[in-house]
């Protein structure tokens, strides 16, 4: 599935990376002018590069560590990867033991995809920052799961924590990692081995996350069940949220209702209970909900719920005041653009630009996350061109942002541009030759237009491979197997995506598989549930309504 989503990205570990010295070009010395007042109205005005650069040209000239720090955490702070990785790079040059440098190094490394620098400052870090591996692998793993690139970071943590096997902490923190790149198995083994170095409990919910992940639903809500001696609310959270997604979703939310009214974990257990609510369309439980959670005291989630409830029920312009009063917090993006979507609907789009760029002008760091959803949405509203030059102002601001370059190629795509498409897909697997998101965007724009289906098939195997419970990389393998006409595989791989993810595009792909398998009624029940998850949903619709014709 290439679908670029716009989802939000916490900022967490500022670290760094080495590139080639001559991809780098700095722009020519201002001595007269003063680099660092220069670099901030670059910045002022969106142009990330240039004021990183000019913060390196500041620091190569002064040699001091103070000028290197500050180039670095501009760098960092506007996701210049490559500059932050010449500036590590000269900095360390100068100061070989700088922790400072070697952690932009290492975090650079990795949201670039270079993984064998990545590993050797990470193995840097483990042996001279912590007073012990534990200490040091708790605290990387937990700044390693705010980064973007899952599959890079958690292959990364695979080799070191194979160059210390006896880390308990090591090994979970690996496995945590592993589940959120969607390799569940790899995180299944990692909890065996954390539970069997001492830590029991950890180890054990790890591994029921996992066993739910893999399929095995009845094995991991046996782990996750707490044991008598140790029941914590957070653990009976996780227990129930695994109870819905094995499709026992009353006996989860009789958990979350207990949580709700007397544990620490209240608010988690209200959100999880309204939203639980609001998918099966129980609307005035959901907005009762909602309503505890903001005197829960997490107003944030419960506005956006509410506003998605308004959405839900025909009250745009209600949802839209709510949503645009977000503006920061984990719904920042999300909501943003779905007032937007509002503006352009009801408005027009030369206001709901207007409205979007005063956010977005107010909200600097948001840009690049809200600019790759507001690509996708233009496009869903005959704005293709108005998308794409959106993606060449924006590379030209994050030159290092391969999530705008699959954006663009989606947008290039629904254009009827497939040979563009491919080029800029292509330039970013040169770019990143290993990172499975890559190969999967590529894979299926191959697939989906029938292009290369041999090619296809390695890139989508690859990224499989790495990420085998990714509901994404399993979508696209799927429909590749559509289009080679093996009915009962695309079926198959499809199930499994959809079982991992809901998501309507993934529903309708399945349901073309299940036809095309001669599994009608399969199709049907399939196509009739997502339906009624999402009834306006374009995919579902279109496939509906083509075997609606085909029975006539």
């Amino acid at each position: 599935m290439s679908k670029v989503t716009c989802k939000q990205f916490a900022r967490g570990l500022w670290v760094s990376f080495f590139w080639a010295a001559g991809f780098l070009v700095v722009p020519p010395s201002r001595a007269a002018e003063p680099l660092p007042a220069l670099a901030e109205v670059a910045v002022q005005r969106g142009e990330y590069p240039l004021a990183a650069h000019w913060r390196l040209e500041e620091a190569q000239r002064s040699g001091n560590v103070e000028d290197f720090s500050a180039a670095a955490r501009i760098a960092y702070d506007w996701s210049q990867y490559t500059t932050l990785a010449a500036i590590a790079d000269a900095w360390l040059r100068r100061d070989p033991h700088s922790e400072g440098a070697h952690r932009f190094l290492a975090v650079a490394a990795l949201e670039l995809d270079r993984r064998a620098i990545a590993l050797r400052e990470l193995d840097w870090l483990l042996k001279q920052s912590y007073t012990n591996t534990d200490a040091g692998f708790q605290s990387l793993g937990r700044s390693f799961s705010e980064l973007r690139n899952h599959a890079g970071v958690a292959a990364v943590m695979r080799a070191l924590v194979a160059r210390y096997p006896q880390s308990a902490e090591g090994h979970l923190q690996l496995g945590n990692l592993a589940l959120a790149a969607g390799d569940a198995v790899t995180a299944h083994q990692e909890a065996q081995k954390a539970h069997d170095l001492g830590l029991t409990r950890l180890g054990r919910m790890l591994a029921a996350r996992a066993q739910v992940v893999i399929g095995d639903c009845q094995t991991g809500l046996d782990l996750a069940a707490p044991l008598a001696t140790e029941v914590r609310d957070i653990d009976r959270l996780t227990e129930a949220w695994l109870m819905v997604v094995c499709d026992r979703g009353a006996e989860g939310e009789l958990i979350l209702q207990d949580l709700a009214q007397r544990s620490d974990q209240k608010a988690a257990a209200l959100e999880a209970l309204a939203g639980r609510e609001l998918d099966t369309h129980r609307n005035e439980l959901a907005g009762r909900h909602y309503m505890e959670l903001a005197k829960a005291g997490d107003r944030e989630s419960a506005q956006f719920g509410l506003a998605a409830l308004a959405e839900r029920l025909g009250e745009t312009a209600r949802a839209v005041v709510m949503y645009a009063v977000i503006t920061t917090g984990r719904h920042a993006v999300d909501a943003q653009l779905r007032a937007y979507r509002i503006h352009i609907e009801t408005d027009g789009l030369n206001f709901a630009d207007r409205v979007l760029d005063e956010f977005i002008f107010g909200n600097p760091s948001l840009r690049r996350d809200v600019t790759v959803g507001r690509m996708l949405v233009l496009a869903d509203h005959d704005a293709a061109e108005a998308a794409l030059a959106l993606a060449h102002r924006v590379e030209r601001a994050y030159p290092d942002a391969e999530e705008v370059i699959r954006a663009e190629a989606e947008v290039l795509v629904r254009t009827g541009q497939i040979d563009e498409a491919i080029h800029r897909l292509e330039h970013l697997l040169d770019r990143r030759p290993d990172d499975p998101a890559a190969q999967n965007a590529l894979g299926y724009t191959l697939a989906d237009a029938g292009r290369d289906l041999r090619r296809a098939d390695r890139l989508l195997t690859a990224a499989c491979a790495q990420a085998p419970n990714n509901a994404a990389y399993l979508d696209s393998f799927g429909w590749l197997r559509f289009r080679q006409h093996r009915y009962p595989d695309a079926a198959k791989a499809l199930a499994q995506a959809y079982r991992l993810q809901p998501d309507p595009e993934i529903a309708a792909h399945y349901v073309e598989a299940l036809f095309a398998a001669d599994a009608p009624d399969a199709a049907t029940q399939v196509l009739a549930a997502a339906l009624q998850r999402s009834p306006e949903e374009a995919h579902l619709l279109r496939v509906q309504s083509a075997h609606e014709q085909a029975e006539h």
